[in-house]
């Protein structure tokens, strides 16, 4: 029998409500950091408005400490979101920057948010002349209700708990990560280390300073109270550290409990004493999975193309026999002439417009769009009038780039919203075949997402709920068992290109394996030229899958599409025999 405590069925969410279309609600975690502030501004100004407590006169004014609470404000919430940002997960978010500023998500790091306190504190006691040590004594005797609110709404939004228990008051927590217990029975209980870490640091620590403070006569001695705090929050965070699970990205299947040093987590750790150590993509793929659940297959194909640090374009050169695969410009000069050709002659019919975007979407190492400038140089006006524009994320790419086309001035985007407002003659060269895709295999119960998770510690394959996307509707053609991969980023890419060309005309020619309509499993890795397990090397090996062209082609209604043509049959109409043997 396993003795329990049920989590609590507590929303994350006290209440939300919709305003002009946006869903917004009031979390217990925000909550949590506003009673906080408010508990400790009464607290303070209690003490200010008690001359009996200070040595003489109280160090600031109460309109002062109203202004004091502002800088507060954003010194906690700026220093502790950064601080979190950059002392747990740089890599991670410096890949979703955006997610940065959700702060309503959860991640709030005391030090950061200690960090941006004494930066506020320090400008506000140097603007309003307090005496620094007074001030740290107030804040000392405000803060610790907070910190005790804060780790209760951890508590209700079920994350950081403890490692796992069999004592009769673990609770079980919600949540494939929580449930992940190797070693424990399931359901698996787990110490809430959230109200170990509320009771001592807002209720052991809240009581003592105010006892030092009125009835010890602290204040009287600046800086005594402050010191008390920092001893007291440092011993009950190195205390409950050792019960609550390690972060996410220091737990391996070596190391389940996230030690860093000597038996100790990062949290227990000064900001000083941090120890940084390059892991993997393999692993930080496995903590986040850990920490959040399985991934969609998007996911996990954009970490492994286009992490800052381990991804796979992001680091490499992957092209010709050194690199893992060889595309057409690599073979022969001839595939990006005739290109080039196609695309001059398409501007000269639609009456030569200038200035005109010329334009790649992943240009590899410039070889393709090289051939094509060379091959128009003799197209009157067509140089002239052209503005050169690479799409490309990479950053070693983007050099390659630079370096082929020396003597060109090059614009580059990191996507093609960055295009011009002109008229467009775009080449895509297996482009959309490396765009992440997100699989979806069709059961008897309704769609249900291949996902990727963990199985013994390994990335593995998974099937995920049933919450399909509005593509899906109307595939009637998919029997049960069978799998069809959709493309999150393609229509949007398409409908940027849609925009230029059906405002100010121009034309697109999109190169790429694929087929009218997406059935079957078409994802595929290489590696060294020859085939790999696409979750068997993240981040050192090439991950494509096949294109839809009806999906990019119904993305773009106002353009017209031509029928799809196997790419012999497109260059020998363009007259690649005849070149070839011209070059014989």
């Amino acid at each position: 029998m396993i003795y329990a405590i049920p989590f609590p069925d507590i929303s994350p969410e006290i209440f939300s409500f919709s305003l002009a279309g946006l869903h917004l609600a009031v979390r217990w975690y925000a909550l949590g950091y506003i009673v906080g502030i408010l508990i400790g501004w009464w607290i303070a100004t209690r003490a200010i408005a008690n001359p009996r407590l200070w040595a003489g006169e109280p160090p600031m004014s109460k309109a002062q400490l109203e202004d004091l609470v502002t800088w507060m404000i954003l010194g906690i919430i700026i220093g502790g979101r950064l601080g979190f940002v950059l002392f747990y997960q740089p890599g991670y978010y410096l890949s979703h920057p955006v997610e940065i500023l959700q702060v309503w998500n959860g991640g709030m790091a005391f030090h950061g948010g200690f960090l941006g306190v004494v930066v506020a504190a320090s400008i506000f006691a140097w603007r309003n002349k307090v005496p620094a040590a007074s001030l740290a004594d107030i804040l000392a005797i405000a803060a610790p209700a907070g910190l005790g609110i804060v780790r209760v709404a951890n508590f209700i939004n079920a994350e950081l708990w403890g490692h796992p228990t069999t004592m009769p008051w673990g609770v079980i927590f919600p949540g494939e990560a929580a449930q992940s217990c190797p070693g424990f029975a399931l359901p698996c209980a787990r110490h809430p280390s959230q109200l170990y870490e509320a009771a001592l640091e807002g209720g052991v620590l809240l009581v003592l300073v105010l006892v030092l403070a009125w009835k010890r006569g602290w204040l009287k001695r600046p800086g005594m109270i402050a010191g008390t705090f920092f001893l007291g929050y440092g011993l009950s965070r190195f205390t409950v550290e050792f019960f609550r699970q390690a972060d996410a990205q220091f737990i391996t299947v070596d190391n389940p409990m996230g030690h860093v040093f000597l038996g100790m987590t990062q949290g227990q750790l000064p900001p000083g004493g941090r120890l940084e150590r390059v892991m993997s993509l393999v692993e930080l793929l496995s903590a986040r999975i850990t920490a959040s659940g399985p991934i969609s297959l998007a996911e996990y194909m954009a970490e492994c193309l286009m992490h800052p640090e381990h991804g796979y374009y992001s680091t490499r050169d992957p092209f010709g026999t050194a690199g893992d695969f060889t595309t057409a410009p690599e073979i022969s000069q001839m595939f990006g002439e005739l290109i080039g050709l196609a695309l001059a002659q398409n501007w000269l019919d639609q009456g030569a417009p200038v200035p005109f975007t010329l334009a790649e979407l992943g240009p590899g190492r410039g070889t393709l769009m090289a051939d094509i400038l060379r091959a128009t140089k003799a197209v009157p006006g067509f140089h002239a009038g052209l503005r050169l524009h690479l799409v490309e994320a990479s950053p070693t790419l983007r050099d390659k780039q630079r370096t082929t086309l020396t003597g060109f001035d090059i614009t580059h985007c990191d996507s093609p919203a960055g295009l011009p407002d002109a008229p467009l003659f775009l080449v895509a060269n297996e482009f959309f075949d490396a765009l992440p895709i997100r699989q979806f295999i069709r059961t008897e119960d309704g769609w249900r997402e291949r996902q990727v998770g963990l199985e013994d510690g390994a990335l593995a394959f998974g099937l995920g709920g049933s919450d399909a996307p509005a593509a899906l509707a109307g595939r009637d053609d998919v029997n049960t068992g069978e799998l069809v991969e959709l493309c999150p980023a393609a229509p949007g890419i398409m409908a940027e290109i849609d925009a230029r060309i059906a405002s100010h005309g121009g034309a697109a020619l999109i190169i790429d394996y694929g087929n009218w309509r997406s059935l079957g499993d078409t994802l595929q890795a290489l590696r060294a030229h020859k085939p790999d397990d696409p979750l068997a090397h993240p981040g050192e090996a090439d991950l494509t899958a096949h294109v839809d062209f009806e999906a990019l082609a119904l993305a773009a209604p106002r353009l017209a599409a031509s029928q799809m043509t196997p790419q012999g049959v497109f260059l020998e109409r363009l007259g690649i025999t005849a070149r070839a043997q011209a070059l014989a």
